[in-house]
């Protein structure tokens, strides 16, 4: 082989190499993230100038072709050193052999902007002023520390390339305290430098005489400016009046400096007292309180606020400054338009903002939480799409903002699948003020257990039977975010969107709302399937019918025991066009009425669900094993009273042809046995009245109770008799003669006199009781307290034709059977 074909087969194969390098270099860049993308990504989590990562190792370990884990170990090197206040007054004591008190006040009294004139006076103007007012430091970070950190990214593939997400940066060894010499303002020495030692022993041997120079000058400079003392305390007042706020950074311990405000509420110059409030970055309503006092230093003519806060001022989750849990109290020198204040833990810098720059601040301190609660006012509404956790195919859902409170930052919501308005479950929450406190989502909604859809489906997020507490932030107009089992992402419906939609809605319920509406009963029949001769006669009347059919109050009757109702709530549902109800449980359905009845509504308090079909005809529908049917054709005004809609005016009432019917008193009145006539011989109210006559206790006739009067007394069928009482309660004698069984209400058969008289003799309740009751006579009953006010009586049999008188409290009343 030639020389020539020798030295191209050799740069052939270099090239092929070269090739192949590069290929594997790709392939290995693409299958994990690169060493330098894991260094850069360390050094933006360190973020301190002064601390330079040095090396990164890293372990790379995939979970998916396109997901992996990276465990980093780096090291890192404080390239300058960093500095902290020396402590002057050992300084000058120790190392400079100086009274410190004397040059401590030396020191102050060069502090402020008076410092020019002071030292004119006191014939040192161009002395060094090294030793009286430079800012003394020493080394809390030495240049070359070495640090090294521990931490994990998660990494994601993307079309990009490589990016790593999250990240943790643990310190292992090393810290670092300070700051940079820069930091400090004005001429800086450093006591750990021995040039710098040097300057300042120079300057204390030179200037022994300083201090007593410095404190006669002062002394002249005061009486100068007396008559100006007034003026400049006034401005510095000024400064911090209510309403002015000062914005600035706290940097507390080890942490990177925190955004604060600082605003003046109230000064008093007689008391010299203040009230301020902090607050920082993460929201304007969330403030911490503080108090405290104000000293103007006539030298340096500046103002001292000393301002304090308790640990109960402290907001929980509120972010820097307003969640520590300590009591603090801190010196804040005024000094210009600037605060400053440093203690043990804490290092404030902070800056007079015009009403301008405050105003603008706060719009943009408050800019998230302003347009949450834009976006949450009551009437938005919001489509979107519901998904599983489990990443099956989501629905699409509406979120509607049914009511606000800005002031609080409350709002009350509902879900509901889209077309479904009927199947709303509500929400309510709060928009988080402070971005610090909103942990994930600023906006959150919680919705219980109760208020689930009980006919949707138990998988949905509207028919879950479990608490839902949902995480919501809105970005680029969507509201976003998850709870523990659904995620969520709505865009918000224009106006003409929502009058579209609320207009099919509109249109789908026209006809079932002519159908289910206010005060319209149906009645109709009760049949059970297995036993087609077994029915019952029953009525539905709607009580309550709100806008949409959202909320449906209606009652269920027995057409064949009077008296007998169950308390139905519920739903139209316009897109099934579907009734659904509730059995509340309450309702009048005691024993003795409800005897012989099996239609489970009525027979039993039992939760149950009616659902009836909304049809042209008639409401059909069934619950368990009964089928209903209720013609439409057979509507009829309910302009009565129903068994649960009682009187309001104090009096007996029966219930007969669908209401209560008042009982006329008709001129009854006692005769005593002895002599002399009053009501207060009949038994009274309150008390538990047994389902039977109780045996005599004695057989000392008390009196008589007569009937004379001429009113229309009401006649009703015996087979089914209930009385109720509405009026006062007072249950003394109950309680007193227990015992006894003193009855609440009572009722007795009277006889027909000749003279057309109605009487029933009146026997004592109990030999040391002088009061009468109906006792052998007294009607079979139960008795049921039904509330502070009204008392019900059901006889528990079939009572014979004739008269009948009705004993309660102190009144007498009149009743017929037929």
């Amino acid at each position: 082989m030639s020389k020539g074909k020798k030295v191209g087969l050799a740069v052939g194969m270099l090239v092929a190499a070269a090739a192949v390098g590069a290929f594997l270099f790709i392939q290995q860049r693409n299958r994990a993230p690169s060493g330098q993308l894991v260094h850069d990504q360390v050094e933006k989590l360190v973020a301190t100038p002064q601390v330079k990562v040095t090396s990164v190792t890293s372990t790379i370990t995939p979970t998916t072709p396109a997901h992996a884990s990276v465990a980093y170990q780096a090291e890192a090197q404080v390239s300058e050193a960093l500095y902290e206040p020396a402590d002057v007054a050992a300084l000058l004591r120790d190392e400079l052999k100086l009274d410190p008190e004397t040059w401590m006040k030396t020191r102050k009294s060069l502090s402020g902007k008076t410092a020019p004139r002071i030292l004119e006076l006191a014939g040192l103007k161009g002395t060094d002023p090294t030793l009286m007012q430079a800012t003394l430091l020493h080394v809390a970070t030495p240049a070359g520390t070495k640090l090294s950190f521990t931490g994990t990214f998660a990494a994601e593939k993307t079309a990009e390339g490589w990016q790593l997400q999250g990240g943790e940066l643990n310190r292992v060894t090393g810290e670092t305290r300070g700051q940079p010499r820069s930091a400090f303002s004005g001429s800086t020495l450093v006591v750990d430098d021995a040039g710098d030692m040097k300057k300042l022993r120079d300057a204390a041997a030179a200037q022994a005489a300083v201090p007593a120079k410095i404190e006669q000058a002062r002394v002249a400079f005061v009486k100068e400016r007396e008559a100006q003392q007034e003026k400049i305390i006034a401005e510095l007042l000024g400064t911090i009046k209510a309403g002015t706020v000062y914005s600035g950074t706290v940097t507390i311990g080890s942490e990177p400096p925190a955004k604060i405000f600082l605003e003046f509420t109230n000064l008093n110059p007689r008391s010299r007292q203040v009230l301020a409030v902090l607050r920082n970055d993460g929201g304007w309503a969330d403030k911490r309180a503080a108090k405290g006092s104000y000293l103007f230093d006539p030298d340096a003519e500046t103002l001292t606020v000393l301002l304090e806060t308790n640990s109960n001022q402290a907001i929980p989750d509120g972010g820097p400054i307003l969640s520590e849990r300590e009591s603090w109290r801190v010196p804040f020198l005024l000094n210009g338009a600037k605060l400053t204040a440093r203690d043990q833990r804490r290092d404030f810098t902070l800056t007079r903002l015009s009403e301008a720059d405050a105003a603008a601040a706060r719009k943009t301190v408050e800019a998230d939480s302003l347009a949450l609660r834009e976006a949450t006012q009551a009437g938005r509404i919001y489509r979107g799409i519901v998904r599983n956790r489990d990443g099956s195919q989501g629905a699409n859902h509406l979120l509607r903002f049914n009511q606000q409170d800005a002031e609080a930052g409350t709002v009350v919501a509902s879900l509901e699948p889209d077309g479904r308005e009927n199947w709303r479950r509500t929400y309510r929450g709060a928009v988080a003020m402070n971005r610090y406190r909103a942990q994930g989502g600023p906006l959150k909604i919680e919705s219980g257990a109760n208020d689930a859809v009980k006919v949707a489906e138990k998988t949905s997020p509207v028919g879950a039977p479990t608490e839902s507490v949902v995480s919501l932030k809105l970005a680029d107009g969507h509201l976003r975010g998850d709870s523990a089992d659904f995620s969520y992402d709505f865009a918000p419906l224009s106006a003409a969107e929502i009058a579209k939609m609320e207009a099919a809605a509109a249109e789908r319920e026209k006809a079932l709302l002519a159908i289910v509406k206010s005060g319209t009963a149906y009645p109709g029949t009760a049949r059970l399937e297995a036993k087609t001769t077994t029915t019952e006669k029953v009525r539905l009347r709607f009580r309550e019918v709100s806008a949409h059919g959202l909320e449906v109050d209606a009652i269920m009757e027995s057409l064949e025991r009077p008296g007998v109702y169950r308390d139905l709530h519920g739903t139209v549902d316009s897109h099934e066009k579907r009734l659904v109800l509730n059995v509340t449980g309450k309702g009048r359905t005691n024993a003795a009425s409800r005897a012989g009845l099996k239609f489970p509504p009525l027979r039993s308090s039992a939760e149950q669900v009616i659902t009836l079909e909304i049809g042209a005809t008639s409401l059909t529908g069934e619950t368990k094993d009964w089928k209903m049917s209720f013609p439409v054709a057979g509507a009829v005004a309910v302009t009565g009273n129903s068994t649960g809609d009682y009187p309001a005016e104090t009096g007996a009432y029966v219930w007969s042809g669908g209401g209560w019917v008042p009982l006329p008193r008709n001129n009854g009145k006692v005769t005593k046995s002895g002599g002399g006539s009053g009501l207060k011989a009949i038994g009274g109210l309150f008390s538990a009245l047994t389902n039977q006559s109780q045996p005599a206790t004695s057989n000392e006739k008390f009196g008589d109770l007569s009937f004379t009067g001429s009113d229309s007394v009401p006649a009703v069928d015996g087979r089914a008799v209930t009385v109720i009482y509405v009026g006062s309660i007072s249950d003394d004698l109950q309680e007193k003669y227990s015992q006894a069984k003193y009855p609440e209400i009572e009722m007795g058969a009277t006889t027909r006199e000749s003279d057309g008289s109605r009487k029933i003799p009146l026997m004592k309740i109990a030999s040391n009781l002088s009061n009468g009751g109906f006792r052998d006579r007294r009607v079979l009953a139960v008795v049921e307290r039904v509330n502070d006010t009204v008392v019900e009586m059901s006889a528990t049999r079939t009572l014979p034709a004739g008269t009948y008188a009705v004993g309660v409290n102190e009144d007498a009343f009149e009743l017929n059977v037929q």
